[in-house]
């Protein structure tokens, strides 16, 4: 249950030449994060990927006992 007392937090808006919230502002915004995201969700997925390989690699095919090494 919610009382008198509880603070309310002040959240400022980037406002454009009319005073209005400017959307275009925060849909650049949201673009930049969600870039930044993919960026690292591609770069976890690729070393993810990469370090599966390598497991693969050194257990089935072992450089050191391949006979043709």
């Amino acid at each position: 249950m919610m009382t008198k007392d509880v603070e309310r937090s002040e959240v400022e808006y980037k406002l454009d030449a009319n005073g209005e919230v400017d959307v275009n502002y925060y849909l650049h915004k949201a673009e930049v994060l969600r870039a930044a995201y993919m960026l690292e969700l591609y770069l976890s997925a690729k070393n993810s990927f990469k370090s599966s390989v390598m497991a693969f690699y050194e257990k089935f095919i072992c450089v050191n006992c391949h006979p043709s090494h």
